[in-house]
């Protein structure tokens, strides 16, 4: 059966580690325009701030955990060899 399989779980955890890995870096790549607006303040505050930073902590935890993730799947693909 698939499942007890090793190489699947070795495969499936570094598969979750590449895609949390990327999902961690989306941020990185915010355009100028996208900048501009996090950092720009309108009469001593910024509306665009709140929802940038709550989408971004939401990236964060959903890379982490998928890094989480693909580190317990590579560690039970050792617990079949």
């Amino acid at each position: 059966m698939i499942f007890q399989n090793p190489t699947f779980w070795l495969i499936s955890g570094l598969s979750l580690n590449v895609l949390g890995s990327i999902i961690l870096g989306i941020p990185l790549f915010k355009s100028k325009e996208a900048i501009k607006n996090i950092s720009e303040t309108c009469w001593d505050t910024n509306p665009n701030l709140p929802a940038y930073l709550i989408k971004d902590k939401k990236t964060g935890i959903l890379g982490i955990s998928l890094l989480f993730l693909g580190f317990m799947l590579q560690i039970i693909s050792f617990s079949f060899q």
